[in-house]
């Protein structure tokens, strides 16, 4: 078994998280490193980390090991469970129906070339393709809705449709409220939350041949490394609750990006880190909230039927594109 190097970090379960980093930093006498919406960690020779996860219900031990795939085979031989999350925030043996958080193998998806794919099978079947218009107005009617829309070039024009589908990305809490609901009454505010990767000097390229994540702390998975087509090394991303939308990187981020990554990466310096590209989660939840899921719902029952809201869909949404087109489909022919 690889060799136990000793204990890195212990993360204890916090249901009511500010009243731990408040009790912790007075019996510490230092404030937290670092507070998330879900999870807080203290610095020092032990990490202490408190986390209002849901399936964090007893303290958790971090140990270093020499090679962890090793140290896990050991463990499982020895009579230990491997778990993994699940949809409703609990724990489930691994391999089991019931984990949900997805497979051993990783893929990277050409983005670009998948909605490609999607426009042409749709113009295929029928579809009209109509880029370069805003909706600025939604009405229901006996027959349907109708949809006011308006180029960037300033040209009006209608859409009627029985059925509506609102899967308008960061635009999506909008459209609803376009289409009567009261998207804070039910839940369907987005609030955008930016990402920032940062990429890899080129001495690197080998560091990782798959996808590594940390332990997920707090609104994201944590800072990751993945790779884009190019065959780049990607960290990131962070998160950023923003007002307005942007996505610039700041090149002063490199050090906070560099400080996580040596957590489990450590021969990465700042230095070898330049700003990337950066992304916005239309999250549910915001700073401090507890952990909202997306959204997938007919608006019969809110007084808009025919309308399909797909709100707070996050990354998850681009490889569960087709399973989520599915659900659509089911909910329009039910």
């Amino acid at each position: 078994m690889s060799e136990l190097k000793g204990v890195t970090s212990i993360v204890f379960p916090a249901r009511d998280l500010d009243a731990g980093v408040a009790a912790w930093t007075a019996m510490l006498g230092e404030e937290p490193a670092f507070v998330g919406e879900d999870f807080a960690a203290f610095g020092g020779g032990v990490d202490v980390a408190l986390s209002a996860l849901p399936w964090v219900d007893h303290p958790l031990v971090f140990w270093e090991v020499d090679d962890i795939d090793d140290a896990q085979r050991a463990l499982v031989a020895r009579g230990a469970t491997p778990l993994g999350e699940i949809a409703d925030g609990s724990l489930a043996d691994l391999g089991t129906a019931d984990v949900t958080n997805g497979d051993p193998a990783t893929g990277i998806v050409d983005v670009h070339g998948l909605i490609e794919s999607y426009r042409r099978e749709a113009e295929d079947h029928g579809a009209m393709v109509a880029l370069d218009h805003a909706a600025t107005a939604l009405d229901r009617g006996p027959d349907g809705w109708r949809v006011s829309v308006r180029s960037a070039a300033g040209q009006a024009s209608e859409i009627t449709c029985t059925w509506l589908v609102n899967a308008a990305g960061l635009d999506a809490s909008r459209i609803a409220a376009l289409a009567g609901l009261d998207v804070d009454a039910l839940g369907l505010r987005q609030r955008p939350c930016k990402g920032d990767y940062f990429v890899l000097a080129p001495k690197h390229a080998q560091i990782a041949n798959h996808l590594v994540y940390p332990v997920p702390v707090h609104a994201g998975l944590g800072v990751h490394i993945t790779f884009d087509l190019a065959g780049r090394v990607l960290a990131g991303p962070d998160t950023e609750y923003i007002d307005q939308l942007r996505y610039d990187v700041d090149p002063a981020k490199a050090a906070a990006f560099g400080a996580a990554l040596r957590r489990y990466l450590p021969d990465v310096a700042d230095d070898d880190l330049a700003p990337g590209y950066a992304g916005i989660r239309p999250k549910l939840q915001g700073p401090g909230d507890a952990f909202r899921d997306y959204v997938i719902a007919e608006a019969s029952r809110h007084g808009a039927p025919g309308l399909v809201n797909l709100v707070g869909i996050e990354s998850p949404g681009l490889t569960a594109s087709q399973a989520i087109a599915d659900e659509v489909d089911r909910l329009i022919t039910a």
